[in-house]
């Protein structure tokens, strides 16, 4: 085991991974670029771990790709002779590796990776490393999967994955205050509310058959606040190339994607003993507002809220479209695809998915790839302070559906699902009413809750299979005919489970809201909404 003077992210084994031939492995940051070819994906201890490790290889990427350009290369250009060759541009990654080699070392003394050389409170008060695992709560350990030694330190290696997790999607709240900090209230540290940076998103990449392609997907090189035909300013530089961080916030935005992409949203110190790492020091770090960042931030959908520009007095405001526990990332797909034309401001998608679909209009990108579109986040509670879920979703998509030329595909997968939420909406309809005519019309809201669930579940599955094959040959309409048929089929399928559940009251019926509510009349307009929504076209034969 090496000394805490030891342990280089550039040549240490850190990264867990899995290779195409399905071994998992640790593997140092140059093997990780070196072994991209050959690696399907990272699989790290949670995905938003992969999410946020994936982040610092674009940033490393992204940063060895521009040494050596002057600056008017053609984006697409630079990109397109990555695409197309065998392996990732080693000997570029190992120059840049090496000029920054020092930075990468976890327990530098003066400038630790994404930590604070000697940080310390007033009181010289630590942590436990619960303070920065996100699957080991904070009080209650009875789910944990860490037990003993593990509950209670890390080894370098896992140390590492959390440190850049921690900064990422660190839950919000009150921290210790460290000196050096002005920022500090009687000894604590008080935010602004949001969690790491990652941890305001709706986390969103493109997932290639390896993590060559995976990288390079999601390596944007425009820079897309000034100019698509121009490379990325000069001065957007990762952490490592940033001066060391002190205890106090920096207070400024943003330089570009390399800068938020290893966005400083706390400070930490990671402490060792016995060659573990077992104590933390750990406070509130760069303060970011989320606000209007779409050119800056690529891996997340954008929505314009009313409400923040009112509270900012700012239009428009921008603010990222974060998950939801209780919403597919299925259901999230139109404010991923994107934008049908330029009048639609309201959403704006992922920056990752602008640079594909300009790939493909400059033919660097084939219109006829399967992609995973893979969502990963976390959705937090009680004011942001709990992480309460971890978000891990993906999306089989044709490449088509983000080209110009699928415009159309694109039209109706977006009307395709505004339809089917009305008709699940319709469904919810139909489980109240026959509350209402049991004579139950306390219950009758709460009674659409679980229809509901039930048809986004099985509906998600079809949507999945259905979605996937849409490419560039399909017929539309033969596939909306598709869509509507089998839809319609497992939402009768439900409609059928409540009426053998319903009390026989409800035949009789009972007096409602909007008057007098049968079994009957319940059926009848569910059955005209649904067909509404779900319509049977002229020329399709309906065996319902």
């Amino acid at each position: 085991m090496c000394s805490a003077r030891e342990f280089n992210l550039v040549d240490e084994p850190w990264i867990r991974v899995r290779f195409l031939s399905g071994e998992i492995k640790e593997m140092s940051l140059l093997d990780v670029f070196r072994n991209a070819s050959i690696i399907a994906a990272l699989v790290n201890d949670l995905p938003t771990q992969d999410f946020a490790i994936l982040r610092v290889l674009l940033a490393i990427l992204r940063r060895s790709v521009m040494q050596g350009l002057g600056g008017d290369e053609d984006p697409v250009e630079v990109w397109d002779e990555l695409w197309n060759a065998d392996d990732l541009p080693i000997p570029q990654i190992e120059s840049y590796v090496a000029t920054w080699r020092n930075r990468f070392d976890l327990f530098d003394e003066t400038v630790p990776f994404m930590q604070v050389a000697g940080m310390r409170t007033d009181r010289n008060e630590t942590s436990a490393i619960n303070k920065i695992v996100v699957d080991l709560p904070d009080r209650e350990q009875f789910f944990t999967m860490r037990f003993r030694s593990g509950a209670e330190s890390l080894s370098y290696a896992e140390a590492a994955r959390w440190l850049i997790h921690v900064h990422a999607f660190d839950t919000a709240g009150i921290k210790s205050g460290v000196v050096g900090d002005p920022a500090v209230k009687r000894g604590k540290s008080y935010s602004t509310g949001y969690p790491g940076w990652a941890g305001c998103l709706g986390g969103t990449y493109i997932q290639g058959d390896s993590l060559r392609e995976t990288l390079l997907l999601n390596l944007v090189l425009w820079d897309s606040s000034a100019n698509e035909d121009m490379l990325p300013p000069p001065d957007d530089l990762p952490v490592w190339e940033q001066p060391p961080k002190t205890p106090s916030s920096d207070d400024r935005e943003p330089h570009g994607y390399a800068d938020i992409l290893t966005w400083q949203s706390r400070r930490i110190l990671l402490l060792v003993e016995n060659n573990r790492v077992n104590r933390v020091i750990l406070t509130n770090g760069d303060r970011l507002e989320p606000s209007n960042k779409q050119s800056l931030e690529p891996m997340t959908a954008w929505k314009r809220s009313k409400n923040q520009e009112k509270k900012l007095g700012i239009i428009p405001v921008f603010m990222p479209i974060t998950y939801q526990s209780d919403k597919a990332f299925w259901r999230s797909l139109p404010s991923v695809l994107p934008a049908l034309s330029s009048e639609n401001t309201d959403v704006v998608p992922p920056g990752v998915i602008d640079w594909v679909a300009y790939l493909m209009k400059s033919h660097a990108f084939p219109k006829h790839r399967s992609l995973r579109l893979h969502a990963a986040g976390v959705v937090y509670g009680t004011q942001n302070s709990v992480a309460s879920e971890v978000i891990d979703d993906i999306l089989v998509a044709n490449s088509f559906l983000l080209s110009s030329e699928g415009r159309e595909a694109n039209s109706l997968v977006r009307e395709i699902l505004s339809r089917t939420d009305n008709a699940i909406r319709s469904l919810g309809l139909f489980a109240k009413n026959l509350r209402i005519a049991a004579g139950d019309k306390d219950r009758a809201d709460s009674a659409k809750n679980q229809p509901q669930r039930d048809a986004y579940h099985e509906l998600g599955g079809l949507f999945r299979f259905w979605l996937a094959g849409i490419t560039e040959d399909t017929n539309l309409h033969e596939a909306e005919i598709a869509w509507n048929g089998r839809a319609r089929l497992i939402l009768w399928h439900i409609a059928d489970e409540l009426i053998r559940q319903t009390d026989p009251m409800a035949v009789a019926g009972h007096k409602g809201p909007g008057g007098w509510m049968t079994a009957s009349k319940a059926e009848a307009i569910f059955r005209r909404k649904l067909y509404e929504t779900l319509p049977i076209f002229d020329d399709e034969k309906e065996g319902e």
